[in-house]
C-alpha cells in the first residue's frame, strides 16, 4: 500500500465515529501498513475498549506487539483470540 493511499485511509477512518471499532481497525491497519506500529497500538486498544469481543482487532494488536518485539504481550492476546 502506498503512503498516500494509507494516509487517505487514515483520514477517512478518522472522520468516522470514534467509538466504532471498524473505522478504528481500518485506521490502525493503514498505520501498520506503513510501519507505524507505535501509532497503531493505541488505536487498536481503543477499538478493543469499544468492542471487547472483536477478534480481528485482538489479532491485529497481537501482530503489532509481535512486530515491536513485545512477545509476551502478543502471546497473551493470541491466546485470548
Amino acid at each position: 500500500m502506498s503512503r498516500i493511499a494509507a494516509l487517505l485511509v487514515i483520514l477517512a477512518a478518522a472522520s468516522s465515529a470514534q467509538d466504532d471499532p471498524v473505522p478504528l481497525r481500518e485506521q490502525a491497519a493503514a498505520l501498520v501498513a506503513v510501519g507505524k506500529y507505535a501509532e497503531a497500538e493505541p488505536i487498536l486498544l481503543r477499538a478493543l475498549e469499544s468492542e471487547p469481543a472483536l477478534e480481528p482487532a485482538i489479532e491485529e494488536l497481537a501482530a503489532v506487539y509481535r512486530a515491536q518485539g513485545k512477545n509476551k504481550d502478543a502471546e497473551k492476546l493470541y491466546l485470548r483470540s
